[in-house]
């Protein structure tokens, strides 16, 4: 994931997982999520979830993590995650492009998301 961020064509400021398949986390997992957000916010990127499941949320609660990554990261939905990734953005209401800046709502920072995380994947796998 880190290649795909430092390959991605503009600046990161989010990574965003959308973690309702999730239905485990162990001890392994844990620690390396711990070390991804350790890295991410040594670039200045942050790490939010968005569809976690409770149970999953108790895991990462037991790990000591769920506090250390932040409770502010962790969205119901990938549309709460993409409003509240835009009142937390100091851009009042844009978003970069190669272009420039151009307006934006939450709906088209979550298409974007969308886009960039199939992105990423590609960037990932490839």
């Amino acid at each position: 994931m880190l290649h795909a961020v430092a390959a991605a064509a503009t600046p990161t400021k989010w990574v965003v997982v959308a973690a309702e398949p999730v239905t485990d986390v162990d001890i392994t997992a844990a620690d390396a999520l711990a070390e991804l957000d350790e890295k991410l916010h040594q670039a200045g990127i942050e790490l939010c979830f968005a569809e976690m499941k409770d149970p999953v949320k108790d895991h990462l609660k037991k790990y000591g993590l769920f506090a250390k990554l932040g409770t502010e990261n962790f969205f119901p939905t990938i549309a709460r995650l993409s409003t509240g990734i835009w009142r937390r953005t100091p851009s009042n209401g844009t978003i970069g492009t190669n272009e420039g800046r151009i307006d934006a709502s939450p709906a088209l920072a979550a298409s974007r998301m969308r886009v960039n995380a199939a992105a990423l994947k590609q960037a990932a796998a490839g």
